[in-house]
């Protein structure tokens, strides 16, 4: 498939449209589009924030991101009874991460993308139903999870960082009141 084909079956996967969905990751040929797909993104994201560095840092990471990210919600939707695999979740995700092609539309393009990336939540938990043939709650779920420990994880090093803190300010007299 060309690769305005890919872009035609991006928008078509933002519209929740499941046929388009399962051709997408049934196709091996779709990964090299996911893949410039991410990456785009991440060109993009840099050209709207007025970063030229970023834009040979930014792709990279942008497709890294995706591959990690694929990696731990499939992993979770394996835990929860799923049985789709890696590389056709990774394809349809990465054909999702053209939402962030509106970062290039500077300062207004990262609130579109925002609201879109909104919209790319209930986006995934559609693409991983289909993909891994679980319940809807299963696959909200699969988002949930890592969600709910990157939010812990950040609050006890927030807290261990505000004691740390604190025990330097009680310490020190300059400090006293």
């Amino acid at each position: 498939m060309d690769f305005v084909g890919s872009i035609r079956n991006s928008v078509r996967i933002i519209s929740l449209d499941e046929d388009v969905i399962s051709k997408v990751s049934d196709n091996p040929d779709s990964t090299n589009a996911a893949l410039l797909i991410a990456a785009i993104g991440g060109v993009t994201g840099s050209i709207g924030a007025f970063n030229p560095v970023g834009i040979f840092f930014l792709p990279i990471f942008a497709v890294a991101a995706l591959a990690i990210g694929t990696g731990v919600l499939h992993i979770i939707a394996r835990i929860l009874g799923g049985k789709g695999e890696y590389s056709k979740l990774f394809r349809v995700l990465g054909h999702v991460s053209i939402i962030q092609w509106f970062n290039v539309i500077p300062v207004f393009g990262f609130l579109i993308s925002m609201l879109l990336g909104l919209w790319s939540i209930v986006v995934s938990i559609v693409v991983i139903r289909t993909i891994h043939n679980i319940s809807s709650f299963r696959a909200v779920l699969v988002i949930i999870i890592p969600v709910f420990v990157v939010t812990c994880f950040v609050v006890v090093i927030s807290l261990m960082l505000g004691m740390a803190i604190a025990s330097v300010m009680g310490s020190n007299p300059a400090f006293s009141f």
